[in-house]
């Protein structure tokens, strides 16, 4: 029993969770399943949202979540990693299904990058096709003929298991950058159709508009502008801000959307040179006029203090096409620098 007693103290110690000497199995489910929630909870959230203290509080939980998830799942599930990934799942389905929701929309989150990641490969193999063979390829199996293929799942978007689909350039190597090469058999979960244009870039794009799209074969009549983006730096009760402003053109019908008005997300990221602090604005929502497509933004966001010059980007969503544009910011160096 004494064994068991210091055992106990160092857990306690350790993680700051007290142990029982002896626990049940049902008791070692439970705290198994408590510790895989807590998990999902740490890596939902932001850590650009923390301050530096937080921030470290948390990595230092997740490291002692993953000492206590890495023995309960081997006590309860075996040697095998595979068997204990699947039994741990189970014991999270058993008693922690609010988490286990939050598994499942994670692993679906995944798969959905996973396809982008995908997509963006296969463009990159067009490419690396039509300069070994001088043309591009007639169908999408031209490029496993040319050994271009590794893993044939590549071909597959891992939401749906279908094959991916092919669209033939309409105009050869005239065709526009902006033509949609490659595309998801169906749309992903909220309605989204991934595509891969022949410029190489990848995105998601709401149903409506794809099908609209493919009609023409391109993207562009539907892909929002951003024009007169401007980013100053100003002092205000001791703190250092960078104002963004810009227009916003071209955004999705809401008559082809189905939403109640033309609208944008607009994020601002700004980092520093010297020492590459990244600092994100939180997404804000700015809505057209009635009856309009253009929409004026303006971001302002804490600066944190450093030293060199700042740079940055401005990224644009349009909710109604799922379209995203970004656009490089120059920003001048902080004020008395």
């Amino acid at each position: 029993m004494k064994r068991f007693a210091i055992l106990a103290l160092l857990s306690v110690l350790v993680t700051g969770i007290p142990v029982p000497a002896e626990e049940s199995r049902e008791e070692k489910e439970k705290r198994l399943a408590d510790a895989m929630a807590e998990m999902l909870d740490l890596l939902d959230s932001n850590p650009m949202e923390l301050s530096d203290e937080d921030a470290e509080k948390r990595d230092v939980r997740a490291q002692e979540l993953e000492t206590i998830l890495g023995t309960l799942s081997e006590e309860l599930g075996g040697k095998d990693p595979k068997e204990q990934e699947a039994l741990a799942e189970q014991i999270l389905r058993k008693h922690r299904p609010d988490a286990a929701a939050k598994l499942d929309a994670r692993k679906e989150s995944v798969k959905g990058t996973i396809c982008r990641s995908q997509l963006g490969q296969l463009g990159v193999l067009f490419a690396l096709y039509e300069s070994k063979k001088r043309d591009h390829p007639k169908s999408i199996t031209d490029l496993e003929e040319a050994g271009l293929v590794d893993d044939a799942a590549l071909l597959k978007c891992p939401v749906h298991g279908g094959a991916y689909v092919y669209d033939v350039p309409s105009d050869g190597d005239m065709s526009p950058d902006d033509e949609i090469l490659f595309y998801c058999p169906k749309a992903h979960a909220g309605g989204e159709r991934i595509v891969c244009r022949l410029s190489g870039s990848v995105h998601g794009v709401k149903e409506q508009i794809f099908l609209l799209a493919l009609k023409g074969g391109r993207l562009e009549p539907f892909e929002p502008k951003v024009s007169d983006v401007t980013a100053t730096v100003g002092k205000q009760e001791g703190k250092s801000w960078v104002t963004v402003r810009g227009t916003i053109e071209n955004l999705a019908d809401p008559n082809v959307t189905g939403l109640a008005s033309a609208q944008a997300l607009v994020r601002v990221s700004v980092s520093r040179k010297a020492d590459g602090m990244l600092m994100d604005s939180p997404r804000k929502t700015f809505v057209a006029a009635a009856g309009t497509r253009t929409v004026a933004f303006e971001i302002q966001m804490e600066i944190k203090p450093g030293e060199g010059g700042l740079f940055g980007s401005v990224e644009i969503e349009d909710p109604g096409s799922g379209l995203r544009v970004q656009s490089g910011l120059k920003i001048s160096n902080e004020p008395g620098r």
